[in-house]
């Protein structure tokens, strides 16, 4: 007796994707200019950051990156709103992967507040976004807010402060840059802002689009339809 091939299952598993039609045999429907809801499992072991986004393929071939939110942290759901706005077979995938600045954000919002490596942890957030900066492909406008973020965590001329929230308040961490941005920034090409640690992707699921008005239609009666017409060969029994 042989076992069936296995799919190996990557550092971050991403699972029970959505929408998911006969097991991917069929591609799920959708309707041009109608929000779909785009959901996965993404976690990993450990206990650095994780992220997601939804990967679309255009029916002309072009690609778009989403963001996905987890809604529920315990359980590692994430989800997508996705609008498709061209008539066409579509396909999308998740992709999950490591979050180095959500690792360093969580690490320095403990730290910091506890008056912990306070300087350690500025300078690694510095260097990460030092990095971020220099990808390939950064736009003018992205690497001009990493640059800020990285000059107001360099600056040692501030004074020391006891705490730094994940609202980062306080001298050397106010305004270094809003919650969460990095990540959800989309001004570099692909949208996509800091550097990506390990990623993990199942294979692309399928969604062709129609028109609304195609989505609208009925199927009619195929029966004859009187409309109570008092013909002398039939009149409908509804009439009387």
């Amino acid at each position: 007796m042989t076992t069936p091939p296995q799919t190996p299952i990557g550092r971050i598993p991403v699972q029970d994707v959505k929408p998911l039609v006969d097991g991917g045999a069929r591609p799920a429907k959708a309707v041009v200019g109608e929000t779909f809801t785009i959901s996965a499992t993404v976690f990993r072991e450990g206990h650095d950051a994780v992220n997601a986004t939804v990967v679309l393929t255009r029916p002309d071939g072009s690609t778009q990156h989403l963001p996905m939110d987890c809604i529920n942290p315990g359980l590692n759901l994430w989800i997508a709103e996705v609008t498709p706005d061209a008539v066409g077979d579509w396909t999308y995938r998740v992709e999950g992967w490591g979050d180095p600045f959500g690792t360093w954000e969580h690490d320095a919002t403990i730290k910091v507040a506890a008056g912990v490596d306070v300087e350690l942890m500025l300078t690694e957030g510095a260097l990460l976004l030092e990095r971020a900066a220099a990808q390939p492909g950064r736009s003018g406008e992205g690497r001009l807010l990493l640059d800020e973020a990285v000059s107001r965590l360099r600056d040692s001329r501030a004074a020391s402060i006891p705490t730094c929230t994940p609202r980062w308040t306080g001298s050397r961490c106010a305004n270094t840059f809003p919650p969460r941005p990095i990540s959800r920034c989309s001004s570099s090409a692909s949208g996509r802002c800091m550097a990506r640690g390990t990623r993990s992707s199942p294979a692309p699921r399928g969604a062709t689009t129609t028109r609304a008005r195609a989505a609208g239609s009925r199927a009619r009666s195929a029966r004859p339809r009187s409309g109570c017409r008092p013909s002398p060969p039939w009149v409908s029994t509804s009439c009387t």
